[in-house]
């Protein structure tokens, strides 16, 4: 028998065996297919971009992280932050309602909604919020958010979002209150507020414009003048003081003026000048207020304001700014520099700034109405419309033409 034949035919398959497992044994292991990526890891990139402001790319990430992974309940309240703050008001909410049907009871969202509610003026839906945050367990958070400064390589601090206490629900149930006018009612929350932090001097000083919402500006005085004896230098104490005090006109400067080392006559002065268009005149009296109290942030917005209608640009920055560092939250000093950078074309700047002010003021109209305009002026048209609605539906009168302009 010829054995050949099949001897050829079992050498063949032995080296093609070999071969085969040659290639097996030397394949490189970073061949191999890349392993998925989790979920965490995700969420942990768009937290990232969070931190860094890019809220375009958070959006996108948890976005494409809920499509992968749609019962990672975290990314839904990421993204109703993220989406918070790109003015994408119903997608917000949404996400907040989705959120807390999956944890019903979680104080942060139900407070973080609660908060948008109010910033609407959906006040029924806010106190619902509020009142079951109050019986909900507290959820503490660490997201820190902030943004470059327009014209220094410095950070602004912009928003902490940290555990929600009962003391801040009962502030904003109080504040619920006092706009349906049940100013009883609000100064009944406010006590409930006031039992946890009682020497809260922000609280006091919320009474004190309950008070003078209610009508009674001595009482308010009295309020705002015994706060200052706590911390003379109580930024939102003595900016209501100064607006009460400029409200009750004449007499009150006359009284005043009998003293000139306060800063009161002066900025009274200002004030009169700065009404008057009397500008350079207003930076005189402004100036002399400033040398005697270098803590009020008007005077600082007021003699920016009129360093601006001199073209003192400069100058004009620079208390702005200063207005900012006094009082971070100040929306109208956000507002105003962010006007200044348009007039010298630094509208990305600019919407930075406008972004802040709305943050501070969620219903701030000229902010989001000025954003518009520099939006516009950069050809970011879907932005601009989404700005002038919100501008519109918070009662600024947008021409139908301008409206037409963004809808390229």
């Amino acid at each position: 028998m010829n054995c050949w034949p099949h001897m050829q035919t079992f050498v063949s398959r032995l080296r093609l065996a070999c071969v085969c497992f040659f290639v097996i044994a030397a394949w490189p292991a970073g061949a191999q297919r890349d392993a998925p990526i989790s979920a965490e890891a995700r969420f942990e990139e768009a937290e990232e971009a969070m931190r860094q402001h890019r809220w375009q790319q958070a959006d996108q990430l948890l976005t494409n992280l809920l499509h992968a992974h749609p019962d990672h309940h975290e990314s839904y309240l990421a993204r109703a932050q993220t989406r918070q703050r790109l003015n994408r008001t119903a997608e917000a909410l949404t996400d907040y309602s989705i959120y807390l049907e999956f944890r019903p009871d979680q104080a942060e969202a139900l407070f973080a909604r609660g908060t948008l509610l109010y910033q609407l003026q959906r006040f029924d839906q806010a106190q619902h919020d509020f009142t079951r945050a109050l019986n909900a367990p507290a959820s503490p958070t660490t997201s820190v958010f902030f943004r470059q400064a327009a014209f220094a390589n410095e950070t602004d601090h912009i928003f902490t979002s940290a555990s929600t206490p009962k003391a801040e629900i009962f502030h904003f149930l109080a504040l619920i209150s006092a706009e349906k006018k049940q100013f009883a009612l609000a100064q009944t929350y406010l006590d409930s507020a006031l039992r946890y932090h009682p020497t809260d001097l922000n609280l006091l000083v919320t009474r004190g414009w309950l008070t003078e919402r209610g009508g009674d500006d001595m009482g308010a005085e009295m309020i705002y003048r015994d706060v200052l004896k706590r911390d003379a230098q109580h930024p939102l104490a003595k900016h209501n003081l100064s607006v009460l005090l400029r409200k009750k006109g004449e007499q009150v400067s006359d009284s005043l003026e009998q003293n000139e080392s306060l800063p009161y006559p002066w900025a009274e002065k200002g004030y009169a000048s700065l009404q008057a268009g009397r500008w350079r005149e207003a930076i005189v009296w402004y100036s002399r207020a400033i040398k005697l109290d270098s803590t009020t942030v008007d005077y600082y917005l007021n003699r920016g304001l009129a360093y601006e209608k001199v073209d003192d640009f400069v100058r004009s920055y620079r208390d702005y700014t200063h207005a900012i560092a006094l009082q971070p939250n100040f929306e109208k000093a956000w507002l105003n520099r962010a006007n200044l950078l348009v007039k010298v074309n630094r509208h990305a700047d600019a919407i930075d700034d406008y972004t802040v002010a709305t943050m501070h003021a969620p219903t701030y109209a000229a902010a989001y109405y000025n954003r518009a305009l520099a939006y516009l002026t950069l050809r970011k048209f879907t932005e601009a419309c989404a700005d002038l609605q919100q501008a519109a539906a918070l009662g600024i009168n947008v021409k139908p033409s301008l409206m037409q302009s963004c809808n390229r």
